[in-house]
């Protein structure tokens, strides 16, 4: 059973920004999601829960608080490195 655990980005755009996310472990077993604003399980296009993603960039589309969700696809090896960067 995958194991996801939850990183939240405080992102408030106030002019047009780009978000690069990339996610490693040494064994290559984890990916992420990335939820927009809201209550809501609405992801930005690439970066859902049918997308098997590891790395996205793009436009953000609102203002907001972005939300990043890490996952081990097998449960084992949980160590990884999230990096994330943001630019206006």
């Amino acid at each position: 059973m995958p194991q996801w655990s939850s990183r939240y980005l405080s992102c408030w755009r106030l002019s047009p920004q780009t978000m690069l996310v990339n996610v490693t472990n040494v064994d290559n077993l984890v990916l992420f999601r990335s939820k927009k604003p809201g209550d809501e399980d609405v992801y930005l296009p690439g970066a859902g829960e049918d997308d098997d993603a590891t790395q996205w960039e793009g436009a953000l589309p609102e203002r907001g608080d972005y939300k990043i969700i890490v996952c081990a696809i097998h449960g084992i090896d949980t160590s990884y490195t999230l990096d994330v960067q943001i630019t206006k």
